[in-house]
C-alpha cells in the first residue's frame, strides 16, 4: 500500500517539541484529531477549500483534510473561478465552514491526490494543478536527500512565505513538519515596517523566501547606512539565522554576494514550479554555485528543446491540470510525462542549472536582436528608488519602453536613476527610449499583481498599448 503523506510526516514522534509559536506537536495532534471528527460528521471526504491565515489551526485543518481521505485545496481568496474549477464539497473560511457544496465527487482521476494548487497566474488565469501524496512524498524525500544533515528538530524558520502557493506549502512547511522543526507564525505579515520588530525575538534559524524579500533589505541596508551592521543584521534576520533559501523567482546573484558579504549568511538558490512539486534543482551547503539555482534533484532528468526551454521529467511531476469546464478532465502538458516550464536555461559542465528568462517575456526587435527583459528589470530594480519595474517593447518592436513605479515624482531623476543601474552593463540597444512613472503601484488590489508579487506583464502591457495606463508623463525622456 502507497504512503500518503499523514504517515510519511509521522508527526507523533515529535510529541513534546515545538511546532508553531509556543504551541507542541502533541498539541497539533490532539487539534489534528479535534477537526478529523468534526469532518468525519460532516461526511467530508472529497474536496475541502480552505482560506484561513496562517496558524496552527490551519495546518490542523490540513492534515484532518488527508486523514480523512479528502483533497486539500489552499487558496488566498474565496474566488467564483477557483469554486468553478475545482467544485469543492466545502469552503471553510477562518476555522468556519461557510458553504457546503452538492457537487458531484471527483471521477476518472487517481485515488491519493492531496492537493489542488492554483498558480499564481503571472503567465496568465490561474490555473488548478493536481498533485498526489506520492508527488509531494517524492519532492520532500529529494529535498532531504541535499538537507537532512543541514536542517534538524533544533531548527527554526521565521514564516514570510503563503502556504497557498507551492514554494511555501512544500519546501517550508511540510519538510519542516516532516524534520520535527519549529515554524513561527508572525504576527503581522507586512515587510519592514512590523516585521522587523518580531523577528528579533523570534529568533529563527532559517528564512525560506523570494527575491523580492532580499532586494527590500538591501534597500533598507543603503537607507540605514549610518547604523551599524551587526544591529541591522538583528533588525531584518534576528541573531541566529545561518541558511537562506530563495526561489519564486530569479534571484540577482549580485544580491546574493552582496548579502553573504554583508550579513555573513549563506543563501541557497532553488528552482521549481507548482507543476513539479515544486522543486527541480537546489543549492546547499556542499554543492552551491551563486548564479545557478543548483543541481538537478535525485531521479530529477532536464534537458531542453531547440528554444534552449527546460524540460523536466520528475517522480513529482503533477498528475495534471485541472480543467475549467468539468473537474474530470485532466490535460497532460506533454508525452512521456515530460513539462515544458517556459523557463530558458542551460546545464553548465558541473552539473548546475542556470535559468536565464522565460520563453514568453524574451522578445526579438525589428533589429533582430532578443530582449531578455528579466535581466534589465533586475538591474533597475536594485535602485533603492524604485519600487516596480517592467521593460516593454514599443508597439512597432523598434525599441524598448521602461515603466516605473517610484515613491518619486521627480521625472528626471528617475530617469538618470534606470540609465545608470544599466550603464557599461547592458548593449546600446538594450537601453530604453522612453522612461515612462506610473501614478500607481500594480497591486492586488488592481489585478496587475499575482500573489508572489510578480507583475503581470501582459496585462500591464495591454494596458500600455491601449493607452488604459495612468502615467505621471507621456513623452519621451
Amino acid at each position: 500500500m502507497k504512503m500518503n503523506l499523514i504517515n510519511y510526516l509521522n508527526l507523533s514522534k515529535y510529541t513534546y517539541q515545538k511546532c508553531f509559536n509556543s504551541f507542541q506537536y502533541q498539541y497539533l495532534n490532539q487539534l489534528t484529531q479535534y477537526y478529523k471528527n468534526q469532518f468525519k460528521e460532516l461526511s467530508i471526504n472529497d474536496r475541502v477549500l480552505i482560506q484561513s491565515p496562517k496558524s496552527i489551526d490551519y495546518v490542523a485543518m490540513m492534515l484532518a483534510t488527508w486523514e480523512q481521505k479528502a483533497i486539500f485545496i489552499p487558496v488566498h481568496e474565496i474566488q467564483t473561478s477557483h469554486i468553478q474549477k475545482c467544485k469543492p464539497n466545502f469552503i471553510i473560511q477562518n476555522k468556519t465552514i461557510v458553504n457546503k457544496c452538492n457537487h458531484p465527487k471527483l471521477t476518472n482521476v487517481p485515488i491519493d491526490i492531496a492537493t489542488i494548487v492554483f498558480t499564481s497566474g503571472s503567465s496568465g488565469e490561474p490555473k488548478g494543478i493536481l498533485l498526489s501524496h506520492q508527488n509531494i512524498i517524492s519532492n520532500l524525500k529529494m529535498i532531504d536527500e541535499l538537507y537532512s544533515k543541514n536542517i534538524t528538530e533544533k531548527d527554526s524558520s521565521f514564516s514570510i512565505l503563503p502556504w497557498y502557493h507551492i514554494y511555501g506549502f512544500v519546501c517550508e512547511l511540510l519538510y519542516l513538519l516532516s524534520k520535527g522543526s519549529h515554524i513561527h507564525i508572525p504576527t503581522y505579515q507586512q515587510f519592514p515596517k512590523k516585521m522587523v520588530k518580531e523577528i528579533k525575538w523570534a529568533r529563527p534559524t532559517l528564512l525560506f523566501t523570494v527575491p523580492k524579500f532580499l532586494y527590500q533589505i538591501k534597500k533598507f541596508d543603503s537607507m540605514f547606512f549610518y547604523i551599524p551592521q551587526w544591529i541591522k543584521k538583528q533588525l531584518f534576520f534576528g541573531n541566529r539565522v545561518r541558511m537562506i533559501s530563495v526561489g519564486g523567482s530569479y534571484c540577482s546573484s549580485d544580491v546574493i554576494q552582496w548579502i553573504e558579504k554583508n550579513y555573513k549568511i549563506p543563501i541557497y538558490q532553488g528552482y521549481g514550479m507548482t507543476e513539479c512539486g515544486p522543486m527541480i534543482s537546489l543549492n546547499n551547503k556542499n554543492t552551491n554555485k551563486i548564479g545557478s539555482v543548483g543541481k538537478p534533484l535525485l531521479n530529477v532528468k532536464i534537458t531542453f528543446n531547440d528554444k534552449n526551454e527546460i524540460i523536466v521529467k520528475s517522480p513529482s511531476l503533477m498528475i495534471g491540470y485541472l480543467d475549467g469546464v468539468y473537474e474530470n478532465q485532466l490535460r497532460y502538458t506533454c508525452n512521456s510525462y515530460q513539462f515544458e516550464t517556459g523557463d530558458k536555461g542551460y546545464i553548465d559542465k558541473d552539473g548546475y542549472l542556470y535559468v536565464t528568462g522565460r520563453v514568453k517575456s524574451e522578445f526579438k526587435l525589428l533589429n533582430g536582436k532578443y530582449i531578455n527583459s528579466v535581466y534589465i528589470e533586475d538591474l533597475i530594480a536594485m535602485s533603492p528608488y524604485i519600487e516596480q519595474v517592467l521593460i516593454i517593447p514599443s508597439i512597432n518592436y523598434d525599441y524598448l519602453i521602461c515603466l516605473v513605479y517610484s515613491s518619486t515624482n521627480d521625472i528626471s531623476f528617475i530617469r538618470q536613476e534606470v540609465l545608470s543601474r544599466l550603464k557599461n552593463k547592458v548593449e546600446m540597444y538594450e537601453l530604453p527610449k522612453e522612461i515612462l512613472l506610473l501614478k500607481e503601484p500594480c497591486t492586488f488590489e488592481n489585478k496587475l499583481l499575482t500573489l508572489k508579487h510578480e507583475i503581470k506583464r501582459n496585462m500591464v502591457s495591454l494596458l500600455y498599448y491601449h493607452n488604459k495606463l495612468s502615467l505621471l508623463n507621456d513623452k519621451k525622456l
